[in-house]
């Protein structure tokens, strides 16, 4: 046997072992327990270095973990992608969408539309007035709060991301994006946060209630939060509804 015929032959019995380890990953849902659980990378570096009590030596390289892998699942997701917002899409897809485009540059939180409206100064006001700031703070808060969420979110730090994105989901309209981040976060079970199907559904009508409201609203702060979104708002309200529309069904 020449050297051509070996490496052909060796190439031919690596494709073929390749393929009997795919399918046997496929067929036992051994594979898809690998990805869960290496999604949640992040999450269990956290929960340990707690159980150790030495968090605050471990706090950066927890975070660089989850961050990392929640890019790399972003950038294999955007390769296998082609629905477009405005299309008929289930809950999940709707969802898996909005976490891909969350986590591009220049969309949502990193919306240059945004740019200046973030200020981490404004958490350290313990007696902000929801019902009497002026539009401008309310919508600089709710983004800020849900800022330090996202980035928690994406660190794997369940816990403080819930707390930071709720806060900023309850103000109304000026909320929409981190009603959006939960909406997709409690359907995919990012960062560590459990998948509940209830919860989504309440945080994505959440949003289509706040997108119509800020349509409606005709201000420059609602125009520069519709400008953030990944898409025009009238696509994205009837992805949404399709979304929400196949889901009730399914609730309890």
């Amino acid at each position: 046997m020449n050297t051509h015929q070996s490496q052909s032959g060796f190439a031919l019995f690596s494709v073929t072992g390749l393929a009997v380890i795919v399918g046997l990953l496929l067929i036992t849902g051994l594979g898809q327990w690998l990805w869960h659980n290496t999604l949640r990378m992040g999450e269990y570096c956290h929960r340990i270095s707690a159980e150790l009590s030495i968090q605050n030596y471990t706090m950066d390289g927890c975070n660089t973990i989850g961050t990392s892998i929640a890019s790399f699942r972003n950038y294999l997701e955007q390769r296998v992608s082609y629905s477009r917002f405005g299309d008929t899409m289930n809950l999940e897809e709707f969802s898996a969408k909005i976490a891909r485009e969350f986590a591009s540059r220049g969309i949502g939180f990193n919306s240059p539309q945004l740019s200046g409206l973030i200020d981490t100064g404004m958490l350290n006001n313990k007696n902000f007035d929801l019902d009497g700031a002026p539009s401008l703070d309310k919508l600089r808060m709710a983004l800020t709060r849900g800022s330090v969420g996202s980035d928690y979110l994406r660190m794997g730090n369940a816990d403080a991301a819930q707390q930071w994105l709720k806060s900023s989901a309850n103000m109304g309209e000026y909320g929409v994006l981190s009603q959006l981040s939960l909406g997709s976060a409690y359907m995919e079970g990012t960062g560590g946060i459990g998948k509940d199907l209830e919860q989504s559904y309440q945080y994505n009508s959440m949003a289509l209630d706040s997108i119509n409201k800020l349509q409606r609203a005709g201000t420059p702060e609602s125009s520069r939060l519709l400008e953030s979104l990944p898409a025009a708002p009238s696509e994205m309200s009837s992805s949404l509804s399709s979304a929400l529309n196949q889901t009730r069904q399914q609730l309890p």
